[in-house]
């Protein structure tokens, strides 16, 4: 599971108030502590059968992307993002998580592409709603 920190994941924020401890099978990996973490009962629901690696768990988006380059994921990368609302199969750029990926440094993860079309979508998409309230008030009501 890709969970990249930063101080503004509110996913991050929630597994770290829910108690993680090493995983004995393993020692790069860590888990949701069942005692502890069933107090937090919503995210120990979500997060009790996903295991976190320890290497990767704390380090921000740009910080991954360089480690995974290192390791000659260059293609994959390419293949790789997050998007709320794509926009013909690429990210829109507008997003929250466009925005984030931008901010934390992987805005190559938003071809300039994409965030043209999502661009032209959001102002289209504002200027027919105007146009639709306007209907709304100039025709009749049936």
């Amino acid at each position: 599971m890709g969970i990249q920190f930063s101080e503004n994941s509110s996913v991050v924020k929630v597994i770290d108030q829910s108690y993680l401890i090493d995983c004995p099978d393993n020692d790069d990996v860590m888990m949701m502590d069942p005692v502890a973490g069933s107090q937090e009962w919503a995210s120990y629901t979500i997060f009790k059968d996903i295991l976190f690696p320890k290497s990767l768990y704390h380090k921000t988006k740009r910080e991954e992307i360089e480690e995974l380059k290192s390791w000659g994921y260059d293609k994959v990368l390419k293949k790789v993002w997050t998007c709320f609302n794509p926009v013909l199969g690429m990210p829109c750029g507008h997003c929250f998580a466009c925005k984030s990926a931008r901010k934390e440094g992987a805005g190559m993860m938003v071809p300039l592409t994409g965030y043209i079309l999502g661009g032209l979508r959001l102002y289209y998409g504002k200027i027919l709603e105007s146009f639709k309230r306007i209907l709304r008030g100039v025709l009749p009501k049936r």
